[in-house]
C-alpha cells in the first residue's frame, strides 16, 4: 500500500514538474522573441514584416528594385561567409559607409573592420543576412 502511494505521489509530481516547466519555457520564448524583435526600430522587424518581403535568409537575394541596372543575386549562405568591402562592391556603395550602417542600424557595440565578414559580426548579434542586403539596398538609392 506504501509503495502504491507513493508511485502515485511520484506520477502527481512529475505531471506537476511538467506543467510549470512547459510553462516556464513558454514565457521565457515570449520574452526570448521580444527581445530579440526589439523596438521595431531600425532593420529590426517583427516576422510578419520578414515574410512580405520575398528574400528569404537562407534562399536567394535579389534587389527588387527595377529600376537599378542589375539585380544584386548572393544566397544567405554567400552572403553570411563576405567580407564588408566585397558586399560594398556587389552592390556599389561607399564600404565605409554601409559598414556604418550595418554598426548604426543592428546597434552593434563591438569594433568591426571592412575585412569582418557577415558571419563575424553574427557573433554578437544574431541577424537575418537578408538584414544587410536591406541596408545595402537603401545606400544604394541614396
Amino acid at each position: 500500500m506504501k509503495s502504491k502511494n507513493m508511485l502515485k505521489s511520484g506520477a502527481l509530481f512529475l505531471i506537476i514538474a511538467l506543467v510549470i516547466g512547459s510553462m516556464t519555457m513558454l514565457i521565457l520564448a515570449e520574452k526570448n522573441e521580444a527581445i530579440r524583435l526589439g523596438t521595431g526600430e531600425g532593420i529590426q522587424r517583427n516576422q510578419s514584416q520578414m515574410e512580405e518581403h520575398e528574400c528569404d535568409c537562407d534562399g536567394d537575394c535579389c534587389d527588387d528594385d527595377h529600376e537599378s541596372k542589375q539585380p544584386v543575386k548572393v544566397s544567405g549562405a554567400e552572403l553570411r561567409a563576405m567580407k564588408i568591402v566585397d558586399i560594398a562592391a556587389l552592390w556599389e556603395v561607399d564600404s565605409n559607409l554601409l559598414l556604418d550602417s550595418i554598426v548604426t542600424n543592428l546597434k552593434l557595440k563591438d569594433i568591426y573592420t571592412l575585412d569582418n565578414t557577415i558571419d563575424e559580426i553574427r557573433m554578437e548579434y544574431r541577424f537575418s543576412p537578408n538584414q544587410i542586403k536591406i541596408i545595402a539596398d537603401s545606400l544604394k538609392v541614396s
